[in-house]
């Protein structure tokens, strides 16, 4: 009996499934052709290719990125300090940091290291000389 009222059960979701799709069918009916609905046209919409635009001009589709500004940041070292400690700097106090004279300093843009180098002197100015550039990891291996 128990088996007789499962069949019946699963028999009725059959039913009610195919009842659904056929709902769903019928509603969806015509989409994506031109329809007459409360007056107006309803017509697909069409895109044109960017891809082929792009390919067509020889134009490289990052060159837009050409003008957007990031940040570049150049890390002479790190160090942790005390809120007492912080409060007790002045001028001419001294910060000694987790490098020494000499070391490679950290090059990064958006907060992502992309290279090392070392600091000069240009007239009165400093720069950085880049002495090695960070690879990812996937690229290299690409590579």
């Amino acid at each position: 009996m128990a088996k007789k009222k499962k069949k019946d059960i699963e028999e009725v979701k059959d039913s009610e499934e195919a009842v659904d799709l056929k709902e769903a069918e019928d509603s969806n009916e015509g989409v994506g052709d031109e329809q007459q609905s409360d007056g107006g046209d309803v017509k697909k919409a069409s895109f044109p290719d960017f891809e082929n635009e792009n390919e067509a001009k020889g134009a490289n589709p990052l060159s837009i990125l050409n003008d957007v500004a990031l940040k570049v940041v150049v890390e002479l070292g790190r160090t942790v300090l005390t809120i007492e400690e912080i409060l007790e700097l002045g001028i001419g106090s001294i910060i000694e940091l987790d490098k020494v004279s000499g070391d490679p300093v950290e090059i990064l843009v958006n907060r992502k290291l992309i290279a090392k180098g070392e600091v000069v002197v240009i007239d009165e100015d400093f720069g950085v000389r880049i002495t090695d550039v960070m690879l990812d990891k996937k690229k290299e291996k690409a590579n």
